[in-house]
């Protein structure tokens, strides 16, 4: 291997960058995963009908694969430990994510009784992400 290449697949953590920065890059692909996240839930409740709860674990699925992508390649630089590995971090930590969202809605709207899912969304997957998601990523899963 020469030295070109060893230097565009090995980052020294000293390249990553500083916390601030992979916090308001978390962020922004927090924004396009999200997105990705609810356009899959909507078209699965909204276009086909199927169960709340089954149509955010599906679009939580979705909006995770985009962030984990974005998270290796962008707002981490992480790219030491091989694709596998932290593709495994990562799916430890969206586990409890997902059982933190999805069960952040179905008790939002099971104790509001209130049948539009979005606002419930909105303000579990903030609470998750803030709480949950940057912290583990960049503690566990990137380190």
């Amino acid at each position: 291997m020469n030295k070109t290449t060893e230097q565009k697949t090995s980052i020294s953590t000293s390249e990553r960058p500083r916390t601030l920065v992979s916090f308001l890059r978390a962020q922004v692909a927090s924004l396009v995963s999200t997105a990705a996240d609810f356009g899959t839930t909507f078209l699965c409740k909204d276009i086909f009908g199927w169960w709340y709860v089954l149509a955010t674990a599906i679009g939580a699925l979705v909006g995770t694969i985009v962030n984990f992508l974005m998270g290796r390649n962008w707002v981490f630089v992480s790219k030491e430990r091989g694709v596998w590995s932290q593709a495994m971090r990562y799916g430890i930590v969206s586990i409890g994510s997902l059982f933190l969202n999805t069960a952040g809605v179905w008790l939002w709207v099971e104790a509001t009784h209130e049948g539009w899912v979005y606002p419930s969304k909105v303000v579990v997957g903030i609470l998750v992400g803030f709480t949950w998601n940057f912290f583990m990523q960049k503690n566990f899963v990137y380190k």
